[in-house]
């Protein structure tokens, strides 16, 4: 195998999602079959949940919590290799306090990522402050 080969099997690693909300495992950032549907956009990740745990084979020390928006989605699997465990929380429907989180999941990195328009026009953002004063 040359070595263009060796780095595309080097950037190929394992995830295990959990759809937090509804309970549900898959091994892939994508569902293909949305495809077929009118929002093609949620082929990643399955669209939008309050929170998805996604376990890889990157460092085990490296936690990452992304707060964000559904432009996120396509995003996220740029980050897996980087990080064991990474925690993806959508404000607009997650309802509880993040503190709880960080420290249980003993969250290393914090990313925030958003679309422009939604950061400056979606009033959920401010639930990020909301536990941690």
């Amino acid at each position: 195998m040359n070595s263009v080969g060796n780095e595309a099997a080097k950037s190929s690693n394992s995830v295990k999602v959990k759809y937090e909300d509804d309970g549900t495992m898959s091994d892939s950032l994508y569902v293909l079959d949305n495809l077929q549907k009118k929002d093609k956009y949620s082929v990643f990740l399955n669209g939008n949940h309050a929170l998805i745990r996604i376990l890889t084979d990157g460092p085990a020390n490296k936690k990452l919590l992304v707060v964000k928006d559904s432009y996120a989605n396509s995003m996220i699997p740029f980050v897996t290799r980087h990080f064991g465990e990474i925690d993806v929380v959508d404000l607009r429907y997650y309802e509880d306090s993040l503190l709880p989180l960080i420290q249980e999941r003993k969250i290393s990195d914090l990313l925030i990522l958003y679309n422009i328009k939604t950061f400056f026009e979606d009033s959920s953002i401010l639930n990020i402050m909301e536990g941690i004063q």
